[in-house]
């Protein structure tokens, strides 16, 4: 075994029995431990997700005697799947993991993301234990891991907004892997920079907010580039408008 492999056996050691007391299944094994291997490496139940630094390279055979069923390999900033549309992808290559008793559906094939952020775990606990009885509101939800937690907290109604269909429709995917009712809980496709005026507009409030946002986004379906070293403190302070008294963002 030689030295990366050796390295990422070594913290799966440990870092696999502390998923197994609290219930994780996905891993992220190394991130950069050594200088002479720039990549990460995220262990989805046994599906290895390696990601490389820009021009760095990966001989699989450095990762010899790991034991892993699959190995995907990507290269940071490029997208993976070539023009396929991710809607196949995710039908093709789908797969369940767990998360403290969460289900969501990850896609190792698909774009750089996998649909679950790993370092948000955290967050998605706290979110879920601050949830119990309150409107909720998930901005920028992408495959709705936030929802699902907070819906599974017991929150009264969980509005997930995203700009794509794609992700919103993986959102209600995830709420069905959970034992989820859809009703009464709402999935808007919408741009943020036109809904939050209308909301504001039709007092909508709500005691929980989570705000995830892009760093930059230029799609097509926006009428206005999304830049948000640019927009963040006009849009942190158009939600605050809709917390309710006590509310959290």
């Amino acid at each position: 075994m030689g030295m990366l492999a050796d390295r990422i056996a070594k913290n799966a050691r440990h870092l696999r029995k502390w998923g197994k007391r609290l219930g994780f299944t996905c891993l992220r094994l190394y991130d950069h431990d050594i200088p002479e291997y720039p990549l990460s490496l995220d262990d989805y139940e046994g599906h290895f997700l390696v990601t490389l630094s820009e021009g760095a390279e990966l001989d699989p055979a450095e990762l010899d005697g790991l034991g892993y069923q699959q190995l995907v390999v990507k290269q940071r900033g490029h997208r993976a799947g070539g023009t396929a549309p991710q809607t196949q992808l995710v039908a093709e290559h789908a797969m369940l993991v767990q998360e403290a008793g969460m289900k969501f559906e990850v896609n190792l094939h698909g774009h750089q993301d996998t649909g679950l952020f790993l370092d948000h775990r955290l967050t998605r606990d706290w979110v879920r234990r601050q949830a119990s009885g309150a409107e909720v509101l998930n901005l920028f939800c992408y495959t709705g891991s936030f929802s699902v937690a907070a819906a599974l907290g017991g929150a009264a109604r969980v509005t997930s907004l995203d700009l794509s269909h794609t992700y919103l429709d993986w959102a209600g995917r995830n709420f069905l892997h959970n034992g989820l009712s859809m009703h009464p809980h709402l999935f808007v496709q919408g741009d943020l920079l036109q809904w939050l005026p209308q909301a504001l507009d039709s007092d909508q409030s709500y005691d929980l907010i989570v705000c995830d946002p892009p760093t930059f986004s230029n799609s097509k379906r926006m009428k206005q580039t999304f830049d948000l070293q640019k927009l963040h403190l006009s849009m942190l302070t158009g939600l605050q408008g809709l917390l309710r008294p006590g509310g959290r963002l």
